[in-house]
């Protein structure tokens, strides 16, 4: 994953220090977490808590969404954890089971936004390495590589930026977060970093 900071220029990869907490000492971790900026079902934007957790199963690990969502979350959420477990084959847990739980129900209009923060929530959960709780993500996971611009871009970083220090937005999105620049002046945006994602892993 290549991040490159817009205020800091500098590109940091694969997750920066101030994105991932010390790794859990009881890895493999049994519950990881980051936030996701979306639209809500109320037609809200808001950054949501990811939670994915593990318990012992048997046979091949399985995950699965817990709780009400758009059906399309499911695929969002497969596509997901098939892009961790490639990227984390030696670390991948065996016999598991799997949730994930999001922190509200997500607008079915604007769904794909979530992979992103699913995707960190489940790496937390195999490397350990847990997600600052600062930090919120969005950005739509392709069938490449690369990390695809979100929709409602404005409306949901700015409901972001209140609430957390560190936001991590798709490198597509690059112009829409320029143009909020000159409309919003940097007062808003004082005291929060803004990390650019190309790529995932």
């Amino acid at each position: 994953m290549i991040l490159r900071s817009i205020f800091l220029c500098a590109a940091l990869s694969p997750i920066p220090a101030a994105l991932s907490q010390t790794p859990d000492p009881s890895f493999p971790a049994q519950e990881a977490s980051a936030q996701s900026f979306v639209v809500t079902g109320d037609a809200k934007a808001s950054a949501i808590l990811v939670t994915a957790r593990a318990s012992r199963g048997r046979g091949a690990t399985s995950v699965s969404l817990r709780g009400t969502q758009p059906p399309e979350v499911a695929q969002i959420l497969a596509k997901a954890a098939a892009r961790v477990a490639e990227d984390r084959k030696a670390q991948w847990i065996p016999s598991q089971i799997v949730t994930v739980e999001l922190g509200a129900k997500l607008n079915p209009l604007d769904v794909a936004g979530a992979g992103l923060g699913m995707a960190l929530a489940l790496d937390g959960l195999v490397s350990g390495q847990l997600s600052d709780p600062a930090a919120a993500a969005s950005g739509v996971l392709g069938d490449s590589e690369q990390v695809q611009p979100v929709s409602s871009f404005g409306r949901k970083i700015r409901e972001a930026a209140g609430a957390v220090r560190i936001l991590i937005v798709p490198a597509a999105n690059r112009e829409d977060m320029t143009d909020l620049l000159v409309t919003d002046g940097v007062g808003p945006w004082l005291g929060v970093q803004v990390f650019q994602v190309s790529t995932w892993p």
